[in-house]
């Protein structure tokens, strides 16, 4: 993490944390990681090369090997290189590998779908094969493990709507993921994932939650790119942003999220009216739609009937009912449609 706060601080770098150590913050336990891998962006092994050496010798580290881009300090080795080089020796879409924010420190860290294409390929290279395809092996059976137990246990999750717009999803794993938190109860569970939609405050109260080690913040900023909207996997969860807008809420600011477990899908609208993008969903088979209907921020209970005879889903829950209330139940009441499920706020709900 030393080494990390120092490439964001000093080079603007967010680097990867890959290999054993990596996998080890990816699956919170001790593989007794004898040296650290480091990816960075290529330019700084080449052009911008003396940038990391200076910061690495101010930092106690001594250059052992060039070729390798490795460094040394009291018998740690700490070695660079290219995370471009993920594509072509793994298959990793980099821009679907999310963001670890921890005590103010930024690092990429890979899913383990995508920790097992790599320790794959790497069992197949010729060096890895004659030096190190004991430890690849114990590694891939070892994630083979890991992702079998989430098969057989994220169908088994539970969502507690906190009430608002607010929910925690724990999954048959254990991990915990909160959605756009700021009312209600059950912050005392550790996050390892917080979904954020948009910056308005009575979404994004990331304070109230307590986190995990290596706890991931995803944000409409991280959401929204250039590229479009980035999708990523994250404990055999996929999380998909949505479109979210109305006059009120900037496209470009907000977004809703689509959360895939155990064969289940979950959207969560964010604070939204009609987007182009809802006609489209009922091809998603969707499970439970979470929509908002307060007629003030944004749709009222007419047009969330209409959207949830778009989106198809099998329940629809109104949520984001009025201003300053945790739940209503006139209101939920007045939201008549096949698929409407009432949830009230404090309510958990097996998914």
């Amino acid at each position: 993490m030393h080494i990390a706060g120092l490439l964001n601080r000093k080079l603007d770098i967010v680097p990867l944390l890959f290999g054993s150590l990596g996998l080890e913050q990816r699956l919170n336990m001790d593989l007794s990681a004898d040296d650290i891998d480091v990816l960075i962006p290529e330019i700084f092994l080449n052009e911008k090369w003396d940038s990391i050496v200076e910061l690495m010798n101010n930092a106690g580290y001594t250059l052992r090997d060039l070729h390798e881009h490795e460094f040394e300090k009291s018998g740690l080795r700490t070695a660079f290189a290219a995370i471009e080089s993920l594509t072509p020796f793994g298959g990793i879409d980099l821009k679907q590998i999310p963001i670890i924010k921890e005590d103010n420190v930024c690092y990429y860290l890979l899913n383990l779908h995508d920790y097992l294409k790599v320790y794959k390929a790497s069992a197949k290279d010729g060096y890895r094969k004659n030096v190190k395809n004991k430890k690849d092996n114990e590694k891939i059976e070892l994630i083979n493990n890991e992702l079998q137990k989430y098969k057989e246990a994220k169908c088994m999750a539970e969502l507690l709507y906190q009430g608002h717009a607010s929910f925690r999803l724990t999954l048959g794993t254990g991990e915990v993921i909160y959605i756009d938190p700021f009312a209600g109860e059950g912050y005392d569970k550790k996050a390892d994932l917080i979904l954020v939609t948009h910056q308005h405050p009575d979404h994004n109260r990331i304070d109230m939650v307590p986190r995990a080690k290596g706890c991931v913040i995803f944000q409409n900023s991280d959401a929204i790119t250039k590229d479009g909207y980035k999708t990523f996997d994250f404990a055999g969860v996929r999380i998909e942003p949505t479109q979210a807008y109305n006059k009120n809420h900037d496209i470009k600011e907000c977004v809703g999220y689509l959360v895939t477990l155990g064969g289940k899908t979950l959207y969560f609208a964010g604070d939204t009216s009609k987007t182009e993008q809802m006609a489209g969903l009922k091809n998603r088979n969707i499970d439970y739609a979470f929509l908002p209907i307060d007629g003030y921020f944004n749709m009222g209970i007419p047009e969330a009937i209409e959207c949830a005879e778009l989106i198809g889903a099998k329940y629809t829950v109104p949520i984001h009912m009025a201003p300053g209330k945790l739940f209503d139940r006139e209101k939920a009441e007045r939201f008549r449609t096949p698929t409407a499920l009432i949830v009230e706020a404090g309510e958990a709900i097996e998914i």
